[in-house]
């Protein structure tokens, strides 16, 4: 997804211990939806790109996709690694 290396491009990432990363800052699940919103307001794409460690707890990724819903976003892509 040749977009998802935008400069701009709504990048969250979630780590194997829960963190959250909203591009290159560290946040937390909470608020989450607003910085997202500041993010299309400001005019990146309508379009989160999400990549969890595999290892995450499905509890964490469920609240980092609640905050995207929130946002009123619901175009998600899920990026993923390649061994």
């Amino acid at each position: 997804m040749h977009n998802a290396l935008r400069d701009d491009a709504i990048k969250i990432y979630l780590t194997k211990d829960g963190s959250i990363y909203f591009r290159n800052q560290k946040v937390q699940a909470e608020g989450l939806s607003q910085q997202i919103r500041d993010s299309f307001e400001g005019g990146a794409e309508r379009k989160v790109y999400l990549a969890a460690d595999a290892r995450a707890r499905y509890g964490d990724v469920e609240a980092v996709l609640d905050e995207v819903r929130a946002s009123g976003i619901r175009n998600l892509a899920l990026l993923a690694e390649s061994r």
